[in-house]
């Protein structure tokens, strides 16, 4: 992501403030459009890695075709391809993973030295593209060991991950307070971890442990079905993942439910274990990874079952894919109709995404500036000079044009709600919508 605005001229700026120096960055010299097109140009090749690694795993299992059927379906995941065009970390973690999975699982099937490198080597990038891949990697690596009975020579696997890891930390010693029990049992334990992370190879894995350890204690704020909570919902991520998906996917993979399809089924169904106890339901983005066993079964099933059943159901997916451009992000399943604000919001529905089909809206209806409650980080003042006031307070009227993004309306409003205070939002709610800027806006014009 950094690399390509790097060479074309951007550079930090200093801010402490991750938000205001991520703005900064990308305005540099002036080319906002063109830093953030550079930016997100860095993650395609993940995209790419990504259904690589499924077509090679499902293609190790199953055959060619199983292979070929089971990429494709990836790379139509409406989901996948909407990160696939971000400036985030969720696809390089995603497209890790697969490659992990992979990897892992040719050296189990034909055991080889240049088979634990590519391990190791995998593990590492996993692992350096989001601390919270190493659950997932080890779980699935953990339930190889237990089917091909093997495993042990994995560990110089592991020391090179930490190797590689570490050296792309710069060896980085991390000297701040470690978040370990303050009694009297755990002083030696906090003793032990500050040695530790103050190593230049055990360092940054432990400290990027506990960091997420911390967080997924701490949970997120989030919102499920009409309710916000902080400390997440064990129905979060099957929710994400039956309303998120589409459905012609679900009924693949349902009938690649087999003995043939086994281990990629197990993998799928070991992940979504796992993510019931994860308290920071942040979205889809999070659970993206079950996407890769699921496009195996379901390839295998989209090859295998009969054609007068896998014909419309591959039919129904491409379509389906297709409706779903340009508005990838906030795309669900014909489960979720007639109210997607319903299930989610956030980054599932609403992450800033339509901020430029907004202005779009106000020039063709000739509505010179707008009133904004905007669910997003960036400096609307800056990027579109004279358009916005941003000083929408959601319990006091304001008259022309209202914009509030859907995060707001719903988040707001359930927040609100739930401590008793009513909803703040009941006077816009009684105007007609004027229109909707893309999928996450709604605009108003008030009297």
């Amino acid at each position: 992501m950094a690399f390509r605005p790097y060479m074309a001229g951007a550079r930090s700026n200093g801010y402490a403030n991750m938000d205001e120096e991520g703005s900064a960055i990308l305005h540099e010299r002036g080319h906002y459009w063109r830093n953030l097109a550079l930016a997100r140009a860095g993650i395609l090749p993940f995209f790419w890695l990504a259904c690589w690694a499924v077509w090679s795993f499902a293609r190790r299992l199953y055959g060619d075709w199983t292979g070929l059927a089971s990429a494709g379906i990836f790379s139509m995941i409406p989901g996948v391809l909407g990160h696939a065009g971000l400036a985030t970390t969720d696809m390089a973690a995603l497209a890790t993973f697969a490659w992990v999975v992979d990897r892992a699982h040719g050296w189990f099937e034909a055991p080889s030295r240049a088979g634990l490198a590519w391990t190791g080597v995998a593990v590492e990038l996993a692992v350096a593209s989001k601390f919270s891949n190493i659950l997932f990697v080890f779980l699935v690596i953990g339930l190889f060991i237990v089917v091909y009975r093997r495993g042990w020579p994995l560990l110089w696997s592991g020391v090179l991950a930490l190797v590689v890891l570490s050296a792309s930390y710069g060896f980085v010693y991390d000297t701040s307070d470690i978040p370990v029990p303050q009694d009297k049992a755990g002083e030696g334990l906090k003793n032990v971890v500050k040695r530790a992370v103050r190593t230049p190879f055990l360092g940054p894995v432990i400290r990027g442990v506990l960091d997420v350890q911390g967080q997924n204690k701490l949970g997120h704020p989030s919102y499920l079905m009409g309710q916000v909570s902080q400390l997440g919902d064990w129905r979060f991520f099957p929710v994400v993942l039956a309303v998120k998906t589409p459905l012609a996917i679900l009924a693949l993979f349902f009938l690649g439910w087999r003995r043939t399809t086994w281990l990629p089924v197990a993998i799928a169904l070991l992940l979504l274990v796992a993510l019931l106890v994860v308290s920071i339901n942040m979205g889809l983005r999070h659970a993206m990874s079950v996407y890769v066993p699921v496009s195996v079964a379901a390839g295998w099933a989209l090859v295998h079952v009969s054609r007068r059943i896998a014909g419309p159901l591959g039919v129904w997916l491409v379509v389906a894919s297709a409706l779903a451009h340009p508005d990838y992000i906030a795309s669900f399943n014909e489960a979720a109709r007639p109210d997607p604000a319903w299930f989610l919001v956030d980054s599932d529905l609403d992450w800033g995404q339509d901020l430029p089909s907004l202005v779009r809206l106000m020039d063709r209806r000739s509505i010179p500036t707008c009133r904004l409650a905007y669910f997003g980080s960036e400096d609307v003042q800056r990027l579109y000079p004279g358009r916005f006031t941003e000083d929408l307070k959601y319990n006091e009227p304001s008259k022309g044009c209202v914009a509030v993004s859907m995060f707001r309306l719903t988040m707001d409003a359930r927040s609100s709600i739930q401590n008793g205070e009513g909803d703040p939002w009941n006077w816009l709610r009684q105007i007609p919508e004027l229109e909707r800027a893309g999928r996450s806006i709604v605009v108003y014009m008030v009297p």
